[in-house]
């Protein structure tokens, strides 16, 4: 078995991509040289106010950005992150953000994209190639998710995302329902937000049903009941749907009818 050492970018590509994400930082330095020119710092010192304004404005348009889409406000977290990107089209966290949002609206081709140009600035974020596997399992690409969850967990091997992500590409590739499931409880150890954690079991859940192992698959139920009052409020509703459809595979119409209920707004 080959064991490949990881190489870290060189100082020149980490010197462009930190210019790239703080170019404020880069100004700042340029205007503070600039000091030393006789009759220059009353410019200047407009000049650095005018800088912090700029960074203060793409700071809060990304912080809304976050925030709008954590609470399903995607028309408001669109225009804060289009604003963001306006104000730095390099800005990995606006590309991040922007690609989130456009996944949750269905549009995959469209988050592949900016997570791509996010991976071109900084290639050995996690959380971006786990973003990216989970925009090419929605277009059907598994075994492209497949390695770009797996490049995920070379990087973080606690990331709960691209296990998750890893687990759904090879169960739709058909691959041994043991390492499946090995996936998945590699996920809940490690120690993922709530709503992520409830989305690992409920397809944990969903493998074990498919592996006729109703009775775990049935405590994994209840555990993913039990977790839902701690999950924000954006996220219950649709965790409740995947619940129903657990129960109701699982021969329980009624209380697969009263999580669909309790999901209703």
């Amino acid at each position: 078995m080959a064991v490949m050492q990881e190489v870290a970018p060189n100082w020149r590509t980490q010197v462009r991509s930190a210019a790239a994400q703080n170019p404020e930082a880069v100004l700042t330095a340029v205007l503070l040289t600039c000091l030393v020119i006789p009759g220059a710092s009353g410019p200047v010192s407009i000049a650095i106010i005018a800088v912090a304004i700029f960074f203060a404005a793409r700071v809060l348009s990304l912080y809304l950005g976050n925030a709008a889409l954590m609470m399903n406000r995607y028309q408001l977290a669109d225009i804060c992150l289009r604003a963001g990107l306006w104000l730095n089209p390099f800005s990995i966290d606006a590309l991040k953000f922007s690609g989130a949002l456009l996944l949750l609206r269905g549009d995959a081709a469209g988050a592949e994209r900016l997570l791509r140009r996010a991976l071109v600035l900084s290639d050995h974020q996690p959380s971006l190639s786990a973003a990216l596997s989970g925009a090419l399992l929605d277009q059907g690409r598994l075994r492209e998710a497949a390695a770009e969850a797996r490049r995920a967990i070379k990087l973080d091997a606690k990331n709960p995302v691209a296990f998750l992500h890893l687990a759904q590409a090879e169960r739709g590739i058909n691959s041994d329902p043991l390492q499946i499931e090995a996936h998945l409880r590699a996920g809940l150890v490690a120690d993922p937000q709530p709503h992520i954690e409830a989305t690992l079991r409920c397809a944990l859940a969903d493998h074990l049903i498919g592996q006729r192992r109703e009775a775990e698959a049935q405590l994994t139920i209840r555990s993913v009941e039990a977790l839902l009052p701690r999950c924000a409020v954006s996220h219950r509703a649709l965790l409740r749907t995947r619940v129903a459809e657990l129960r109701w595979s699982l021969g329980e119409t009624e209380v697969a009818d009263a999580h669909v209920a309790q999901a209703e707004p």
